[in-house]
């Protein structure tokens, strides 16, 4: 839930750079994915939408990093909250072979953060 609390504060505060990692549309349609047969819109209390939050972002520059095998976040979610952000404003990195828990082991993860952070 961090990318839909993060997501939440660069709509309500300026932020230089945003940089959420595995993040997800809402997480209404995370767990309506997961659990078809219930009505998860009556169950959440929050839905942590994060394209809602984002649409009033204040936000110089943003970077999307996803796991190739998310077991946690499908990657469609990433992808569903990426596509309505405008294309020159974010920058999105998939970690080839990454999991949700492990896309922080890898290598290449320090070396997207830092390229994005130097910039």
């Amino acid at each position: 839930m961090g990318s839909g609390v993060a997501s939440y504060l660069a709509s309500k505060r300026e932020v230089e750079k945003l940089v959420l990692v595995t993040p997800f549309d809402s997480l209404k349609n995370v767990a309506q994915m997961m659990y078809p047969i219930y009505p998860i819109g009556l169950i959440l209390k929050d839905n942590y939408d994060s394209v809602a939050y984002l649409k009033h972002r204040k936000v110089n520059s943003m970077l999307i990093v996803m796991a190739e095998n998310d077991e946690l976040i499908p990657n469609p979610h990433s992808y569903a909250l990426a596509n309505t952000l405008p294309k020159d404003e974010v920058a999105v990195e998939v970690i080839e072979g990454a999991g949700h828990n492990s896309i922080s082991n890898y290598a290449e993860y320090d070396e997207i953060l830092s390229r994005f952070f130097e910039k």
